[in-house]
């Protein structure tokens, strides 16, 4: 996202997906089998592969990309290494800051606050509690376009979430698993939900 934002990458940017050794003895591997060449930004998204994330990271570079997550609400507190370009956060975030930063992009580049409810009402009908949500643009409405289109690679054919497709909807989604299977995420929206 910061680096199609800060056009220092786009959809189309080619990385080598290969064993990779870091600085600082960084060395992470691919989830699935194996490594797989040259591959762009958005067949590194559908099947979810770490190695080019991690060198577009180091394309965008540290201070770009932390900004561009605490403006979506991602806290990011003590994490400027690069395995943060694969979502490995020391005190990791929760649900509804994930999906917070996913509505985002759901929402042409637009912050909304995030709300489980829009309002309550007496037995009479009065109006009691009402939700208070806050917009504020993040990044650009083109940014928001790119990244929908990236994030419906991995509903497709080949994908790592083409179980999370919906007939009839367009479906965004992405998977993330983290070292040993301690931590698997799916964060998917539609044009309705987050």
């Amino acid at each position: 996202s910061p680096g199609i934002q800060s056009e220092v990458i786009t959809a189309s940017t080619v990385y080598y997906d290969a064993d990779t050794q870091f600085g600082g003895g960084y060395h992470p591997h691919n989830y699935y089998q194996g490594y797989r060449g040259l591959m762009s930004i958005r067949q590194a998204t559908e099947i979810s592969a770490n190695i080019p994330f991690v060198k577009a990271l180091s394309n965008v570079g540290m201070k770009a990309s932390i900004e561009f997550c605490e403006n979506v609400g991602l806290p990011i507190v003590g994490d400027e290494g690069l395995s943060l370009g694969l979502g490995g956060l020391t005190k990791g975030v929760s649900v509804a800051q994930m999906a917070g930063a996913y509505s985002a992009i759901a929402n042409d580049g637009e912050d909304i606050t995030p709300t489980c409810y829009t309002k309550g009402v007496d037995s009479d009908g009065n109006v009691i509690i009402e939700s208070k949500t806050e917009k504020e643009r993040v990044f650009s409405e083109q940014n928001a376009y790119i990244l929908k289109q990236l994030l419906t690679e991995p509903t497709k054919s080949g994908g790592t979430a083409t179980a999370c497709k919906i007939s009839g909807k367009d479906t965004a989604a992405k998977t993330g698993t983290s070292q040993e299977n301690h931590d698997k995420w799916l964060c998917r929206f539609t044009p309705y939900y987050t």
